[in-house]
């Protein structure tokens, strides 16, 4: 299970993931995302996002995640590839993207990265070149095999060492997310606010 070393930390983390090995695999693909924060996590309109894999990297959205998820401290949230023959594993993805990810060649820029609804890069892994990669970055393998996942060990912001792998594939999913609605009891003229767009926009309130 997660390190203790995780616990605290005060944004989310990409945890664990396995790529589609030579584009040969999408049934395998699985990104997964942990909160370690003491805090629930509105993650509605977050996007995981993919670097490509030839210079300079620019980043691409795989896909945006729905309004009203809710992430509770020490939840999980499984990103899984749909491409035909779609994924196949037996732990139930959260969300789902058609654009698999490269693999961490030596001379290529592939990576992934987390950006909240602002757009503003929560974390990120990827190859020595790429722009999603945070510190050294690192390598993945580039056949098809039976256990090329990555986990999180600790978060010092430099993949190299925070990651272990290639290892056995052991996906995690959100076990069910419950959204949490932050506004409770919200009066009509504090939602409308004084502009032609809401304070609240984008937002859940009751």
């Amino acid at each position: 299970d997660l390190s203790a070393a995780l616990q605290g930390r005060k944004h989310l983390l990409i945890n664990e993931w396995e790529q589609n090995p030579a584009g040969s695999d999408a049934g395998r693909e699985w990104i997964e995302v942990y909160n370690p924060t003491g805090q629930a996590v509105d993650i509605g309109g977050w996007k995981l996002q993919g670097c490509q894999s030839t210079s300079p990297g620019t980043a691409g959205t795989r896909v945006t995640v729905g309004g009203g998820v809710v992430l509770a401290p020490g939840q999980r949230f499984l990103f899984t590839n749909g491409a035909l023959p779609g994924y196949s594993g037996s732990v139930t993805g959260d969300a789902t993207y058609t654009t698999g990810i490269a693999d961490f060649a030596a001379t290529g820029y592939s990576g992934i990265q987390l950006v909240d609804r602002a757009s503003v890069k929560q974390d990120g892994v990827g190859s020595p070149l790429s722009p999603c990669r945070e510190g050294t970055g690192l390598v993945t393998p580039i056949g098809n095999g039976p256990s090329n996942a990555y986990a999180r060990s600790r978060d010092t912001d430099d993949n190299a060492t925070d990651f272990a792998g290639p290892q056995a594939s052991d996906p995690h999913n959100s076990g069910g997310v419950v959204a949490v609605c932050p506004n409770d009891g919200v009066r009509i003229f504090a939602i409308q606010g004084y502009g032609h767009v809401s304070p609240l926009n984008g937002q859940c309130v009751v």
